[in-house]
């Protein structure tokens, strides 16, 4: 369990106001730095598989009602 001093300092990284830190209990003060932390981590995770396929050629997009239904046989 981090401290409260790297709480604090964890939602300072986060730019939470010191006013809404105040206002804040702390145990929802560290679900909102636990969801930021989510975040984070799934932005990361998607800015790695997006370098991934551009190192090797590849062009990552949604696909067509139509193509969906093509790889399913359903046209």
């Amino acid at each position: 369990m981090p401290s409260v001093f790297k709480t604090i300092q964890r939602a300072i990284d986060y730019n939470i106001s010191y006013g809404l830190m105040e206002r804040l209990n702390y145990e929802d003060l560290k679900a909102m730095i636990i969801e930021y932390t989510i975040r984070d981590f799934e932005l990361e995770i998607q800015r790695r598989e997006k370098d991934r396929l551009e190192s090797k050629g590849i062009n990552r997009r949604k696909a067509t009602d139509e193509e969906i239904a093509r790889l399913h046989g359903l046209s």
